[in-house]
């Protein structure tokens, strides 16, 4: 069937400012700014060279490769209030109950990231999510990541999700802490890991995930997880 979808307003302006380019955009489902040296393949590519930068083995195990870029040095400020258009134009089935917030800064020269996405309340595919937050930024020599969730059921309980991670030498550290905040069937814990990445003796990529000690609540029992190695 055709679908038809209207826009009552955008404007979308380019320019020059302090020397650098910039875009304005805003319109009835929201507004964003970006400004600085920039063109997008680049600054998609920049964000993988910087996590290749400080875990260059993942190279070898996911289809993710370095390449050399133009410089980038930008910084980005976006608020969407209104999904409808994604919906309507890409098939994708979201709604935000709260406008969702993006905000950022990349300068390749520096190997400085710091992006932050805020995602308060939506819904996607029939499912309702809050509390959401993705951060990545470089601090110092590391890389550093947290998100975390809040993800309702059908009955409208939640359960948190919350994922911290850093990378540094080809070495990731990982930590996953969720809660079910269910009084009667309570699941509650955190796991912790870490992965090496690393040449074996047949000089093949490998990867060594260690799993540190853990616990896990479940009902009014508590579990604990034992140290455990694999190697892939």
């Amino acid at each position: 069937p055709e679908t038809i979808y209207y826009l009552n307003a955008i404007d979308i302006v380019f320019g020059m400012k302090e020397q650098e380019h910039f875009i304005s955009m805003n319109s009835d489902f929201g507004n964003a700014y970006l400004q600085g040296r920039f063109n997008m393949p680049a600054v998609l590519q920049n964000l993988k060279n910087t996590i290749i930068s400080k875990l260059p083995g993942i190279q070898t195990l996911l289809p993710v490769k370095y390449e050399k870029i133009p410089d980038v040095n930008i910084k980005l400020t976006a608020e969407i209030n209104n999904a409808e258009w994604m919906e309507k134009l890409l098939d994708i089935p979201v709604q935000l109950h709260k406008p969702l917030r993006l905000a950022g800064s990349m300068n390749s020269k520096r190997q400085y990231t710091d992006v932050t996405l805020r995602v308060p309340d939506m819904v996607y595919n029939s499912s309702r999510y809050a509390n959401g937050l993705f951060h990545i930024t470089t601090s110092g020599d590391t890389l550093k990541t947290i998100a975390r969730v809040r993800k309702y059921d059908a009955k409208r309980h939640p359960s948190d999700w919350y994922i911290r991670g850093a990378a540094v030498n080809d070495n990731l550290i990982t930590s996953l802490s969720f809660n079910n905040r269910s009084r009667n069937r309570r699941l509650k814990g955190q796991l912790n890991a870490e992965t090496k990445f690393f040449k074996n003796a047949n000089n093949e990529s490998a990867a060594h995930i260690t799993v540190h000690p853990s616990e896990i609540l479940v009902g009014d029992t508590t579990w604990h997880v034992q140290p455990s190695d694999m190697i892939y």
